[in-house]
């Protein structure tokens, strides 16, 4: 073959992918925006508040119980047998350790019950995003919530009235 021949197939062959690459179209969608105008966010916001309100409850309670616990171990003192003095203290003990494992996995408990309140909105609104970029052809949809990197963003990009009018937030 030809050099000349050569040298055209090797540029078809890798300039030809670069050109295809060209045409991905990008847009972009602020998702937390979306989530808090969604019927079910309030619904799911208070049901948190509810859980994270029985959860500091169940720590009082358990706190309340400990304290007293602990009130009438320390004036047992002599009159109670040895018996009740190990009972008394192993649940003492259970008591602290377990109201330790509620605090430190508070944090947690709370995520993890976000999400699971959540679950169903946010798959509302990632299959909203995922029809308008097929029905309109973008290859990448970027959350502008979670990625504050973009400086500067043509506006013609924001993807979020269209996802609203999928969603049925917008006529």
């Amino acid at each position: 073959m030809s050099n000349f021949k050569y040298s055209i197939l090797l540029f078809v062959l890798f300039v030809s992918p670069l050109y295809l690459k060209a045409q991905d179209k990008f847009g972009y969608v602020n998702t937390q925006e979306l989530l808090v105008l969604l019927p079910g966010y309030e619904l799911a916001e208070d049901s948190l508040l509810a859980f994270e309100k029985r959860l500091e409850g169940s720590l009082l309670k358990m706190k309340e119980d400990y304290d007293r616990l602990r009130k009438e171990y320390e004036e047992g003192g002599t009159n109670t047998n040895s018996m009740h003095i190990c009972s008394g203290f192993s649940t003492i003990r259970y008591l602290e350790k377990r109201m330790q494992k509620i605090a430190q996995s508070r944090e947690q408990l709370l995520f993890d019950k976000q999400a699971e309140l959540l679950k169903p909105l946010v798959t509302l609104i990632m299959n909203a995003i995922q029809a308008v970029a097929v029905e309109h052809g973008y290859s990448y949809i970027f959350d502008s919530s979670v990625f504050d990197i973009f400086t500067v963003v043509p506006e013609a990009h924001d993807i979020s009235l269209l996802v609203k009018k999928k969603l049925g937030l917008i006529d």
